[in-house]
């Protein structure tokens, strides 16, 4: 288990992630620039922030409100309104006060995650690991984990010491959207399932809440018109229903806690099952059950794949879910409308349970989890 879940770069989409799933508690030094890591990120730690933003370093690029730190190579493109000058004093007590924090939180077990992005990178970090370890061992149970692009990693296919989670995307970092950003973890379950069950699920909790509120206040400050002011009213509901007994995000939390603390030789399972819902969830719970029955597919209201590891991901309509079929419904908090529906273009009642209650049949390994 870890204390902390801090992002070392290279860029914003990891911060953006680790605050989706609750598992960002804080701002660092390193969440809101673009970092060369090996003569960047990794000097900078070694040095102890000497010289982190010293103003004879700093140079303002074509864009006035964008600077450089030519002494470790980072751009800072989040932080000045309208001039480096006039605000400089602010910005650097505002990094002072996170690198303050990042120094505390880094004594305790933390886990560094940082974002490769291109073949340079990846190149620059062979052989590097003892370095690397000596950078971030601020605690002996301090580790670090790389998350890279599947397009970027099949083109130089490195062998680290390190744990390394390959995402599916293929658009450059700095072209992503803020929903796109926050769902850089998404394509990869085993990325979420390692990262949620090495961090305190309380914690988590308060930070998904803290979260949420931090999108709503971005949403008002940044979007007038109808169709954006409907997501602001969607977060104000989802903050609203974080805070009641029975809500779809304290939901969530508990199919993964159910998920992640099942005995799965514990349960029955049918022949051919439909899994309905193709999220993070979803495709954890898969990983768990594929060698027990048949999964014959995944279904979504908005398929972001064609295909998860083989099984094919389809929307409603195009299901092949019959009476021999069992139906488990990831999303329960909607269960009584997902049958409905599905019984309207079935044509047939659907055999279905929810993730919870099928869970329910099983082992559970720690009480206290």
């Amino acid at each position: 288990m870890f204390e902390n879940f801090i992002s070392l770069g290279s860029n914003c989409l990891v911060a953006s992630a680790l605050g989706k799933y609750g598992l960002r508690s804080t701002s660092g030094p390193f969440d809101w620039c673009t970092s060369n890591f090996m003569e960047g990120v990794i000097p900078i730690l070694e040095n102890n922030f000497e010289d982190f933003l010293s103003y004879e370093h700093l140079v303002i690029t074509d864009d006035k409100t964008v600077f450089d730190d030519i002494k470790y190579k980072i751009n800072y493109n989040h932080d000045i309104n309208e001039s480096l000058e006039a605000e400089y004093m602010d910005m650097y007590q505002k990094y002072q006060r996170r690198i303050t924090r990042f120094q505390e939180m880094v004594k305790d077990p933390t886990c560094f995650v940082r974002g490769c992005w291109s073949m340079e990178e990846l190149s620059s970090l062979l052989g590097q690991e003892d370095r690397i370890d000596g950078a971030i061992k601020f605690n002996p149970k301090n580790e670090i984990v790389f998350v890279i692009p599947r397009f970027i990693y099949e083109q130089n296919p490195i062998k680290l010491n390190k744990k390394i989670f390959i995402v599916d995307t293929e658009i450059s970092g700095f072209a992503l959207g803020r929903e796109e950003a926050r769902g850089f973890f998404d394509t990869n379950s085993e990325l979420v399932d390692f990262c949620i069950a090495n961090y305190d699920t309380n914690k988590r909790k308060d930070n998904m809440i803290f979260d949420l509120q931090s999108e709503l206040k971005i949403a008002r400050n940044s979007y007038t018109d109808l169709g954006l002011q409907k997501q602001i009213e969607n977060l104000k509901l989802q903050i609203t229903l974080k805070n009641k007994a029975n809500n779809q995000l304290n939901s969530r939390l508990t199919r993964w806690m159910k998920v992640l603390n099942i005995d799965y030789c514990s349960l029955e399972f049918p022949e051919k099952v439909s899994i309905y819902g193709c999220g993070a969830i979803g495709r954890v719970f898969y990983n768990h059950i594929k060698d027990h029955t048949q999964v014959i597919e995944f279904i979504d209201q908005m398929p972001r794949q064609q295909y998860y590891d083989s099984v094919p991901v389809v929307k409603p309509l195009d299901s092949n879910c019959d009476r021999d079929t069992l139906l488990i419904i990831i999303p329960s908090y909607d269960y009584d409308n997902i049958v409905v529906r599905l019984q309207n273009i079935l044509g047939f009642q659907p055999s279905a349970i929810s993730l919870e209650s099928f869970l329910d049949k099983g082992t559970v390994i720690d009480e206290n989890f």
